[in-house]
């Protein structure tokens, strides 16, 4: 549903929207809740940046 909501808010099909996640997958919450669950118990980083966004070229630090 979300993929389609966002896809219409952009003016482009669902398929065009996809095309720039390299994994071709939607990202969830879960799978955001993951990974940062995963960065607070890995107890020797210091600050860091982790994009959990599916390869989104479009989401990407310019």
């Amino acid at each position: 549903k979300m993929i389609g909501e966002r896809a219409a808010a952009r003016g482009v099909s669902e398929h065009d929207y996809m095309a720039g996640n390299l994994l071709g997958q939607e990202v969830t919450a879960v799978d955001v809740a993951r990974a940062f669950l995963h960065q607070a118990l890995a107890l020797k980083t210091t600050g860091n940046v982790a994009t959990v966004d599916g390869g989104n070229i479009a989401a990407a630090l310019r």
